[in-house]
């Protein structure tokens, strides 16, 4: 707990920010609070670590959070435009992502962009390492990403990404034959495991 002359501050075991005293000072408001009251106000889904107080103002710290990557799953051949949200980005030359499944590890350059303030990458070839296919890799599998800033430390994102294999093979269709003028619904039958099966989002099908 810290305090200044209006009000005391303290930190939750989730990383969130309360409150009490004097409002204009933390939880805002005029009114006198006898109880700890969460701060919502600018706190951006940070998880806040540490803080600060002087006779009129309070510094919490938040170091950089990485919680989400859109899609959350692509194929090992890579080459997957991924986005990932977090809190604390700001833009660097030496912007990376790591990549990490099973024992290998791969390396990325990334973009800030500034409008979503979202990390923008693509996946590397996860089945390839020093271009050769790695036989350590078993698809489907689980993909930890970290991100730095500074090229020197990291922050994992708080999901993993699922890799996914290639080998996705048509084994038949139904009806085997339509319409010129087409408009005709078919139906695809794949081979795949179960995992990669619920990890697919989107199938393109070419004719």
């Amino acid at each position: 707990m810290k305090c200044s002359n209006y009000a005391a501050f303290s930190i939750d075991e989730y990383g969130h920010p309360y409150s009490w005293g004097k409002g204009h000072v933390g939880h805002t408001g005029n009114c006198i609070l006898d109880l700890p009251k969460m701060i919502e106000t600018n706190t951006d889904n940070r998880i806040f670590t540490d803080m600060y107080a002087n006779d009129d103002s309070i510094l919490f710290y938040a170091p950089i959070r990485v919680y989400n990557i859109t899609p959350s799953c692509g194929p090992s051949k890579g080459n997957t435009t991924i986005s990932i949200t977090g809190t604390g980005f700001v833009n660097s030359e030496k912007l990376r992502v790591r990549f990490t499944y099973g024992d290998l590890s791969q390396e990325v350059h990334c973009v800030f962009d500034e409008e979503s303030q979202r990390l923008i990458c693509r996946t590397p070839k996860f089945e390839e390492f020093d271009g050769e296919k790695h036989p350590s890799v078993q698809l489907p599998c689980d993909c930890y990403l970290s991100v730095t800033m500074d090229g020197i430390n990291y922050s994992e994102c708080e999901m993993p990404f699922k890799i996914y294999s290639n080998e996705i093979n048509l084994t038949s269709l139904n009806p085997k034959s339509g319409s010129v003028k087409g408009g005709s619904e078919v139906t695809l039958y794949i081979d795949l495991d179960e995992v990669t099966a619920s990890s697919i989002q989107n199938l393109t099908v070419g004719f």
